[in-house]
């Protein structure tokens, strides 16, 4: 282990630009929860095979005599492939029920809004203030507090967000706030600015928090990084031959994923060790590119004054090589 990384990395340097982590429910996310459940029951059914927790059952009984409310049936239709922007997206640019006000509408980085999206809101609205979905929220405080301990209990087992800062060497202060749901369908999430929702999935960990490839330290990464790939895209996309099969949406995507996991583990080698990295990388086989830029990086670890974005074409190379690497094995072929 490189003595003198470690030492940096847990001594935080950044001082100020150390990023802050929240962990919070939210009754915006709560409300598309319940009406989700009532708009397609039978994913409850699918998603909970053994039974249900038993706050969705409250939620279910509770919330049961207006499954036939036109709140339920918009929402359906607004699940339907090919919509760029989901539900959850348009509620985190509104306030908290039933008022549910418009207060992001027409920012730049606000989605903009369809008739079927203002349909929606306003049989939300009417949801909420018809079955005092605020009550419900008010009644279930003790079981959110559970949450939001979970939460926190899973990110002290994960990487510290600030150690990802440090081992990149700067950035300006990263926040993230993490809408967490126990009810939430996974694929309903969405993310807006710093904020990011976070259903369960019920696995060894509830929110995954303590998993290298899904925790803040991860997302903290992906804010420092990304920028450094759109950077570099022109030459990422003439390796788009390389994308692997079920990675991401695009290719870009599929660069961004595969270096932010790799620093992750570099800084889970950092700090715990060689060791535990290379259990990590066994786990993340499905990321081919992992192993090549964990060794790139540990030229990285022992170039103390380099900053990252001058260290960043390095990392390009590694598709650059595989590339040339896939051609040659064609070739001989």
């Amino acid at each position: 282990m490189n003595a003198a990384l470690l030492a940096a990395l847990l001594a935080s340097p950044l001082g100020a630009a150390e990023p802050a982590v929240t962990y919070e429910t939210d009754p915006r996310v709560e409300l598309l929860a319940v009406v989700h459940m009532l708009a397609e029951p039978e994913a409850l059914a699918r998603r909970f095979p053994d039974g249900p927790p038993a706050y969705a059952l409250r939620a279910r009984e509770r919330f049961a005599p207006f499954s036939g409310h036109p709140a339920a049936a918009r929402l359906r239709a607004l699940l339907q492939p090919g919509r760029r922007f989901g539900p959850a997206r348009l509620l985190l640019d509104c306030s908290d029920p039933p008022e549910l006000a418009e207060v992001r509408a027409g920012d730049a980085d606000s989605p903009p809004r369809s008739k079927m999206d203002r349909a929606f809101l306003e049989d939300l609205r009417d949801f909420a203030v018809r079955s005092r979905f605020m009550r419900f929220y008010g009644e279930n405080a003790a079981y959110y507090s559970e949450l939001v301990l979970q939460a926190q209990a899973e990110a002290g087992r994960g990487l510290r967000p600030e150690a990802v800062v440090s081992y990149l060497r700067g950035g300006d202060a990263v926040r993230r706030r993490f809408l967490i749901s126990g009810l939430l369908p996974w694929d309903l999430a969405a993310n807006a600015g710093d904020t990011r929702i976070r259903s369960a999935l019920y696995g060894e960990s509830m929110f995954n928090f303590d998993d290298p490839g899904m925790g803040p330290a991860h997302e903290i990464g992906h804010e420092l990084l990304a920028p450094l790939a759109r950077k570099h895209r022109e030459e990422l996309e003439a390796y788009a031959g390389l994308m692997p099969a079920g990675c991401t949406d695009t290719w870009l995507g599929c660069v961004m994923a595969h270096v932010d996991l790799s620093v992750a583990l570099r800084v889970l080698a950092v700090e715990r060790g060689e060791k535990e990295y290379a259990s990590a990388l066994e786990r993340y086989r499905r990321f081919p590119f992992l192993p090549a830029l964990g060794e790139r990086l540990k030229d990285w670890e022992r170039e103390p004054g380099a900053s990252f974005e001058g260290f960043y074409p390095r990392l390009v190379a590694v598709f650059r090589e595989a590339l040339f690497k896939d051609a040659g094995e064609r070739a001989r072929a």
